[in-house]
Formats: C-alpha cells, structure tokens, sequence
C-alpha cells in the first residue's frame, strides 16, 4: 500500500465531528455525503450499498454505513482530488488480492499475522477508527448485532480501504521505485 495514501488520525477526528453532529440537518449532512459518495465513487457505493443492503439488523446497518462513509471522506478530505475513481475491475482485483492474502495466510500455520493486521499496519488510524466504533456499537447494542454481521462489515470496510488507498495518485515529484517504473 502506497506510504502516501495514509490517512492521519486528525482526519478521522474531522470526519467524526462532521458526521456525529446532533441537529436539525445531521440528517440531511448524512444523506448529502452519502450521495457524494455515490457520485465520486459509484463502483465503491455499489459494493458497499449491495453488501449491507443484505438482512442485516439495523444497528449493523448504521454502523457499515456510518463506517464506510466515514473512511471515504476521510480520504476524500485528505487527498482530494488525488483520489481517482475506482472501476469495477480494480475493486474486483482487491478483493481478489485480499482473498488470496488471506487463503495464503490461512495455509501458512506459522503465519502470525491475519490480513487485517497488515492493513492496520498501513493505514492505523483508519483501522483504529472501525474497532472503535465496531466495540462501541458492540457494547451499546450486543443483543441486536451478530458476529457475522460484524465480520461482514469489518470485511467490506477493509475492502473499502485497500481499493481508496490503491486509487491515491502520488504527489507530484514523488520518488517512483524501481519495481514501479519496470511494471
């Protein structure tokens, strides 16, 4: 994952106060970024739109919703317009890198680490902003979310940001490595 595309921890802070905002328009605030979302990044959107439109209980939801917002605008605040629209083929591409990480990860019983770990390595503030809010909808509504329905939005929220992190252009002047330049 490219270093450049790390989303800092003030962003999220940012986003957090955009997004919790009790009022009159925190609705209407929601349903606005929402639909920039589906704008800047419809292949995205979909994805996420079609995986939590599945039976899910409305606390999980909320929450895959709230999540996926979230880290889109966090990226969408931090890189701007460095941030290019994902197609459908590289979302299907990081997904299936992360199946392939994870089956390779799984076969490997020495293996200390999961996927998720290595993503948390490269993008930790986005990482630790999902298990906040995954334990606090935990702990404030246990009886109404299952586990699976955690694993499926933590999952897709992954998902999200390997293919945002992915789509970040360099910043101008940045140094290219040799295996970029020969790919």
């Amino acid at each position: 994952m490219p270093s450049f595309a790390r989303i800092p921890r003030y962003a999220l802070d940012k986003v957090r106060q955009e997004l919790l905002v009790n009022g009159e328009d925190a609705h209407d605030r929601l349903d606005d970024a929402f639909e920039d979302f589906e704008e800047q990044q419809p292949v995205v959107a979909s994805h996420v739109g079609q995986i939590l439109s599945r039976t899910l209980s409305e606390p999980a939801m909320a929450l895959g919703f709230f999540l996926s917002l979230s880290i889109w605008l966090a990226f969408e605040h931090t890189h701007g317009a460095a941030v290019q629209c994902v197609t459908s083929e590289e979302l299907h591409s990081t997904k299936e890198l992360m199946s392939f990480d994870e089956g390779l990860r799984r076969e490997e019983s020495q293996e200390s680490l999961e996927t998720a770990d290595v993503i948390g390595m490269e993008q930790p503030a986005l990482v630790e902003f999902v298990h906040q809010h995954m334990e606090a909808t935990l702990e404030a509504r246990r009886s109404e979310v299952s586990a699976a329905e955690i694993e499926l939005i933590y999952r897709t929220v992954l998902v999200e940001i390997l293919a945002l992190s992915y789509a970040v252009q360099p910043p101008q002047g940045f140094p290219v490595s040799k295996p970029e330049v020969l790919a």
